[in-house]
């Protein structure tokens, strides 16, 4: 029996109309760097290891890796958010147009570091490089009321031309109070805005759907103690507490959950081998491409299950990554053959 609810047809045609869906993503723009080196000795300052360097590397991450995750699916994609006037502005935004995103909603803001999270791999010749240390840059954007106001009228002057928007947030708040009301009215109106929120899904009420990860999604109902029992009483909590039509639950190597305001909670099987080698930017991906499907007008369980292929495509890629169309419609072929089928 197939681990799909679909037949495959449906997820390739899927994957069609979303080359025409527009999608806005508004967010925490974040560029992640990838320091590669060699570790050779201790030192003797502090019983750290000296690391020899090799390579630097960078790629788009939080809302950026979300906008990637879009176009590597859409041919349209829009991004609002927030950069400093720095050097790593200048690294990320020519990133970003090479792979086709618009960026005319990105507001260059002065005397603000762009938010860069450095990561340090070590590792000897011909082995995989590991993760020594992280270096995080960037303050949040917290009571910035005109640079909030500007995003919020750059996003509605676009509004006519999207049809589907995501929220990225990351903590640094750049979606302030006017941004999540220009959001919020959007949705009234019909049309999908999805939010994945790292610390802040309470504010995202009366928009379409969230996608939060267990962790969030624990935070939110902290008040009920014992997760595995009280998870379907969760994710009711917070379709009826936000107001909101879906809530996609993700659950890394054991799949997804996706909550309908219908009182259905449909679990959904892991794409592939339980053994993930990199869950960098996995929520991105499945945020991006259920959004995408929405917005392609798709039922929410099919959107749920593309989606969930694409995260199983870039879980087994090293670093932040994104998953093309042939990825995941090769995926979705191993999926309906491994005969592990969804809940009903």
């Amino acid at each position: 029996m197939s681990a799909l609810s679909f037949a495959l047809e449906e997820y390739d045609a899927l994957l069609e109309r979303i080359k025409g869906v527009h999608l806005g993503i508004v967010g925490d723009l974040i560029l992640d760097e990838y320091i590669y080196g060699i570790p050779r000795r201790l030192s003797r300052e502090a019983p750290v290891p000296i690391i020899e360097y090799g390579s630097s590397h960078y790629v788009p991450g939080g809302a950026c890796n979300s906008a990637s995750a879009a176009a590597a699916v859409a041919e349209t994609v829009y991004l609002f958010g927030f950069v400093g006037n720095d050097q790593n502005a200048k690294r990320l935004l020519p990133i970003l147009q090479e792979r086709k995103i618009n960026t005319s909603g990105v507001i260059v803001v002065p005397d603000w570091q762009t938010v860069t999270k450095t990561r340090i791999m070590a590792g000897s010749i011909h082995t995989a490089k590991h993760q020594v240390v992280r270096i995080d840059k960037g303050t949040p954007l917290a009571g910035q009321k005109t640079l909030h106001e500007r995003l919020a009228a750059a996003i509605h002057h676009a509004a006519p031309h999207i049809d589907a928007w995501l929220i990225s947030d990351y903590g640094y708040m750049c979606v302030g109070k006017s941004v999540e009301e220009a959001l919020k009215d959007i949705a009234a109106e019909g049309v999908v805005v999805v939010a994945d929120s790292r610390w802040r899904i309470h504010d995202f009420s009366r928009i379409t759907a969230v996608t939060p990860n267990e962790e969030e999604a624990i935070e939110f109902g902290r008040y009920m103690l014992n997760f595995e029992k009280d998870v379907k009483r969760i994710g009711t909590s917070m379709l009826e507490i936000l107001h909101l039509k879906y809530a996609l639950l993700t659950r890394g190597n054991r799949g997804m959950i996706l909550f309908s305001a219908d009182g259905k909670a449909r679990e959904i099987p892991v794409a592939g081998t339980t053994e993930i080698v990199d869950v960098s930017g996995a929520g991105d991906e499945v945020a991006a491409l259920f959004t995408a499907g929405l917005g392609a007008g798709a039922a929410p369980l099919l959107a749920a299950e593309l989606a969930n292929a694409a995260a199983g495509v870039v879980v087994m890629k090293r670093g932040t990554a994104v998953a093309s169309p042939d990825e995941i419609r090769a995926k979705l072929r191993e999926v309906s053959h491994s005969g592990s089928p969804s809940n009903p």
